[in-house]
């Protein structure tokens, strides 16, 4: 197994529960849409990121995903913002179109059915200071910022420290300490406890 480095698991309060199948398919994608957007707002991203104080702010979903997913993501773009930003959500279908857009995404979702080598594509990404989330297996592990795995009927997040500084992004403290996090790898060492 590759090592975990910089990666903080965080149990999600929200809960992304399936309790005895209680919660249709796309119950689960609009908790996940809810869940990315969260993760925004612990998300610092850089000032020159945004031409103005009110620019938008773009989602975009790279890969197939499901239709409750996209659909969940664009209501959520309609009537929401991120730190005053208006949500601009987009659906992209290659890696090479996620990469040559003319105003990069600050976050990118990654479908679990994209075929492509994640690394070339996820450092690319994150020079371009864009958060990546996926729920593909290991995906924080790989090279990703977040990961949502879902365990025990929750969702957890695994969190690439490393990841996110190469991206210039800052992942709040709040995020960090909430309870059921523990800190891995070599930026997690020198974090306070």
């Amino acid at each position: 197994m590759k090592p975990l480095i910089g990666l903080v698991f965080w149990v999600c309060s929200m809960g992304w529960v399936n309790t005895a199948g209680a919660d249709s398919l796309d119950d689960i994608e609009r908790k996940k849409a809810q869940v990315v957007y969260n993760l925004a707002l612990f998300v610092s991203w850089p000032a020159e990121r945004f031409a103005t104080s009110d620019s938008l702010f773009h989602v975009c979903l790279l890969g197939s995903t499901s239709e409750g997913l996209r659909s969940a993501l664009s209501e959520l773009a309609a009537h929401k913002s991120v730190k005053g930003h208006p949500i601009q959500y987009q659906t992209i279908e290659t890696a090479s179109t996620a990469v040559a857009l003319e105003t990069p995404c600050h976050i990118v979702f990654i479908g679990q059915q994209l075929n492509a080598d994640l690394s070339p594509l996820l450092t690319t990404l994150h020079e371009q200071i864009t958060l990546t989330i996926s729920d593909r297996k290991d995906f924080a592990e790989h090279g990703g910022i977040i990961g949502l795995l879902q365990v025990d009927q929750r969702v957890r997040f695994g969190i690439n420290l490393d990841a996110a500084d190469q991206a210039k992004l800052t992942i709040r403290a709040q995020l960090l300490v909430m309870s059921g996090t523990s800190l891995l790898g070599k930026k997690a060492r020198h974090l306070p406890r």
